[in-house]
């Protein structure tokens, strides 16, 4: 017993083998702890919501029928009456018999991409009937309204591609397109998303029937004439090429004009026209903001509107806007009492005179033309000679453009574009934006050589202001005392002469 305890009491000796073994399991342990991480699954992609469209409608077995599908629960504000009724036997979708399926292989065969068109055969009381359906675009709608201003601008860019038609433009908008895509506009959280949400709505605003189907869209017109008083350059040049297009179309030129369009142009304190020429203060004239080609659009976008009714052209020039006496000012250019402060040039000049020879049908807008004292301006047009107009050389056009088409796809997109433009010493990129916006007029992101040929060769406005002018002088020649006054300044004889000239049969 002693002995044992004696033993017991002797401490271990632990060699180095011992401690060599106590850290080995300590590394085991952590090793152990330290598992290599596992691979991540990569989740598969979502499709976008637009991707799974249904037909607005719903099918199911007709009871007793051998088989027979029926239509059910149709959704009447999409489909025209009659072409699709409750109750109307579906055999085929496509090339496919439905005879016998079930209701999820045939919802399946009728879910697809918005706005894809399936062709139809129904049987209507013993007749049978073909129905092209077209798939509804309310996913599409949804997915601009809601989330968040990334995945609303990407949807804003797929409708581009989806809504490509006549038809698909009014689908578009009945299922409640228009309201989402002007919010997105004016959204400031989103204002990386506005050029998107243009370009859908310049597609949509492509829909030839606007005037037949009288469609409301007093929604469209503050929120685009909001994005030409506020933002930057670009965003107003931007928005101003949208009115541009949609403002000659009687629904859209109601709304605009009623939005405030005209004063946002014209009106003071901070109209874009009258802000870029001369003010006269109690010490004299000052100079206006930096001419930056905007004022130039403003003057074509009044225009443009005084093309459509006479109401307009009054509003254009009542109190509030002057609107003509600030587009002869920018007619007369250094020749106003301004003079050489007056820095438009000659192309916002030919534009001003342009959109006077659609004042100048109104009486009141004569009047004012004739006070201001327009008409001597306008027959001195009339003799400025026309630069030569310079063929560009196609083949170093062709040369370059294919240097730029990185893609090889025989068109450039605006990245690829702006870079021809600048290393070209054709302006700047803010001139190249709006050059290719112009250009790119159906939104499809790309121009092709022979549309930028026949652009670069068209003539500047400025090549054009004498012919500008004689249209005004011809609507300002409906009264006696004007035609007189015409004559007097030796109009008569430069029109003559001008009808010799080939170059002038526009």
């Amino acid at each position: 017993m002693a002995e044992d305890a004696k033993q017991d009491a002797i401490p271990a000796v632990v060699g180095d083998d011992g401690k060599g073994a106590g850290k080995k399991g300590k590394e085991d342990k952590k090793a152990k702890k330290e598992k290599a991480p596992k691979p991540k699954k990569e989740k598969p992609k979502k499709p976008h919501p637009s991707q799974k469209a249904g037909p607005n409608f719903s099918v199911r077995p007709v009871e007793g029928g051998d088989g027979e599908i029926q239509v059910t629960a149709v959704n009447k504000r999409v489909h025209t009456a009659g072409s699709i009724v409750d109750g109307d036997i579906l055999q085929y979708v496509g090339e496919v018999p439905v005879k016998g399926m079930k209701a999820s292989d045939i919802k399946a065969l009728l879910t697809g991409p918005c706005g894809e068109k399936v062709s139809l055969t129904l049987v209507r009381g013993g007749q049978e009937v073909k129905y092209d359906l077209y798939l509804d675009y309310t996913p599409l709608v949804k997915a601009i309204k809601g989330g968040k201003p990334a995945g609303k601008g990407q949807s804003a860019e797929i409708s581009l591609k989806l809504v490509d038609t006549d038809e698909r433009r009014e689908l578009f908008y009945l299922a409640g397109a228009l309201p989402p895509l002007c919010k997105l506009l004016v959204d400031p959280k989103a204002a990386a998303q506005m050029q998107k949400a243009t370009a859908s709505l310049q597609n949509m605003m492509q829909f030839s029937m606007w005037d037949d189907i009288h469609v409301p869209l007093q929604q469209v017109g503050k929120p685009l004439v909001t994005m030409i008083e506020k933002g930057g350059l670009a965003k107003k040049m931007l928005a101003i090429d949208l009115l541009l297009r949609i403002s000659l179309a009687k629904p859209t030129h109601r709304v605009l004009v009623a939005g405030g369009l005209v004063e946002s142009c014209c009106a003071l304190p901070k109209g874009i026209i009258p802000l870029a020429l001369p003010k006269w203060t109690p010490k004299g004239w000052k100079p206006g903001k930096k001419v930056t080609g905007l004022e130039t659009k403003a003057a074509k976008l009044i225009g443009c509107l005084a093309r459509v009714d006479d109401e307009t052209r009054e509003r254009v020039n009542d109190g509030t806007n002057s609107g003509v006496s600030l587009l002869v000012r920018m007619l007369q250019r250094k020749g106003e009492p301004a003079g050489a402060l007056n820095e438009i040039g000659e192309d916002s000049q030919a534009v001003a005179c342009e959109a006077l020879q659609f004042l100048a049908l109104n009486g009141g807008c004569r009047s004012t033309m004739e006070s201001v004292n327009a008409l001597p301006t306008l027959c001195g047009l009339l003799e400025t000679p026309e630069s030569a107009h310079r063929q560009l050389d196609t083949e170093e056009i062709e040369r370059g453009f294919k240097e730029y088409d990185g893609s090889r796809d025989g068109s450039l997109n605006l990245k690829e574009f702006e870079a021809w433009f600048v290393d070209t010493g054709r302006g700047d990129g803010r001139q190249a934006k709006a050059f290719f916006r112009e250009v790119d007029y159906d939104n499809g992101g790309n121009i092709s050589l022979p549309e930028m040929i026949e652009f670069l060769n068209r003539k500047s406005p400025a090549q054009l202001v004498d012919v500008h002018a004689a249209y005004a002088i011809r609507n300002l020649a409906v009264t006696e005392a004007n035609r007189e006054r015409i004559a007097d300044h030796g109009a008569v004889a430069k029109l003559v002469r001008m009808l010799t000239v080939k170059d002038h049969e526009e």
